[in-house]
């Protein structure tokens, strides 16, 4: 029987992503790409490429594994690894994103800005505030680019506009590619934050309210700052 994986609309980008080092041993050891069912469009659109995903358009009825498995204590990649596989965690296994090779801004310099809103319990939790990006603003000496979705510019809106050079929305496609070749990335806890920790890019994520340890990515460049270091931090890294 093939292994089959559900990725569920309730849980974001950065929740399936948590995913994929397992995906990618279960592959290995079976050398058939796994069935995955993707019920956000935007979510599937990021595993386009994915020489191990098999896209699948109807739900298994029993899944293997889904994007719900989550857990307080550690990495909520390393906890889907042990969680599946019995073992321990290997980092032979990264996370994994597309690297979209239909855009391409490697000519430019930029900084990539992304401030992802929150639902439910975590709404307010996570964003953050106006004088944070204008600091940026002030501080910054690339253009600043800032990518997300419609909603997560409505909650940032209209000063956020003021502050920055370029705004791409709900294109996930460009969306990583502005990613992949971006100078340096400052985010805060959100989904795309996980895939420039999967592409290994330079980033400094903002903390705040939500879990800090199950949330952290296995990026080789990611950097993190709590709230009481964000000034310090952002000046060091904007240098």
């Amino acid at each position: 029987m093939n292994f089959t994986v559900s990725q569920l609309k309730n849980y974001g980008l950065g929740n399936f992503i948590s995913l994929t080092p397992t995906i990618q041993k279960v592959y290995e050891q079976t050398n058939t790409p796994v069935n995955v069912y993707f019920e956000s469009p935007f979510i599937q659109e990021c595993f386009l490429d994915c020489p191990w995903i098999n896209i699948i358009d109807t739900p298994p009825p029993h899944p293997h594994l889904t994007s719900g498995v989550v857990n307080p204590t550690i990495p909520d990649y390393q906890y889907v690894f042990k969680h599946t596989h019995k073992t321990s965690w290997n980092n032979k296994y990264h996370t994994y994103v597309d690297s979209p090779s239909e855009y391409d801004f490697s000519k430019e310099k930029y900084l990539v800005i992304i401030n992802g809103c929150a639902q439910g319990y975590w709404e307010g939790k996570k964003e953050t505030p106006k004088f944070v990006h204008q600091f940026i603003k002030e501080n910054s000496n690339l253009p600043i680019y800032y990518i997300g979705s419609t909603r997560d510019l409505e909650v940032n809106s209209p000063w956020m506009k003021d502050l920055t050079d370029k705004i791409e929305l709900d294109n996930i496609r460009k969306c990583l590619a502005l990613l992949r070749d971006s100078t340096k990335i400052i985010s805060n806890d959100t989904g795309l934050a996980h895939a420039a920790g999967a592409l290994n890019k330079s980033i400094l994520i903002l903390w705040k309210d939500t879990p800090f340890i199950k949330n952290q990515n296995p990026g080789k460049n990611t950097q993190y700052a709590q709230e009481h270091e964000w000034r310090n931090k952002l000046i060091n890294y904007l240098r």
